[in-house]
């Protein structure tokens, strides 16, 4: 899991760095971000970010991350 994120996270950060590095991290609030310019990223993000959210899921249904 932890290079699948990671994998994402090189996706999507030029995204971040240009549409939401004013996001605190956790809580899943960059990924909320990243979906809420979804018109605006760039391909490799956009084909990304279903694979972060389904991350992001399977952590909250473990218990490790807030929903």
């Amino acid at each position: 899991m932890r290079n699948e994120a990671r994998t994402v996270m090189q996706a999507c950060r030029t995204d971040y760095e240009s549409l939401c590095s004013n996001v605190a991290p956790g809580g899943g609030r960059i990924l909320a971000c990243l979906q809420s310019h979804a018109g605006q990223l760039t391909s490799s993000c956009a084909q990304a970010l279903p694979r972060a959210q389904a991350l992001r899921d399977s952590a909250v249904s473990a218990g490790v991350a807030p929903k």
